[in-house]
């Protein structure tokens, strides 16, 4: 089940916008974003992070865990939170 808000391809396989939420029913939630073309991988952290802060209402998160699903390009970052 994803939740959050809609999202346009193009937002989701670049580094704005948010990236997707997947409530892993466990009080944690799964978050991934694809970075876009340019090689930055910065824009791609920055997608993670702004989507798993809105995934817990803009309050604080903890990580626990958060890798990289591709070396292509910025690739795929996917990672496990939990809300504080």
């Amino acid at each position: 089940v994803t939740i959050g808000g809609c999202t346009t391809v193009g937002n989701m396989f670049s580094g704005k916008g948010y990236g997707e939420i997947v409530d892993l029913h466990d009080g944690t939630l799964e978050i991934t974003a694809a970075g876009n073309f340019s090689g930055s991988r910065d824009d791609t952290y920055q997608k993670w992070d702004r989507t798993a802060s809105h995934a817990c209402g803009d309050k604080p998160y903890t990580t626990i865990k958060r890798e990289w699903q591709s070396a292509e390009y910025p690739g795929i970052l996917s990672g496990v939170i939990r809300c504080k």
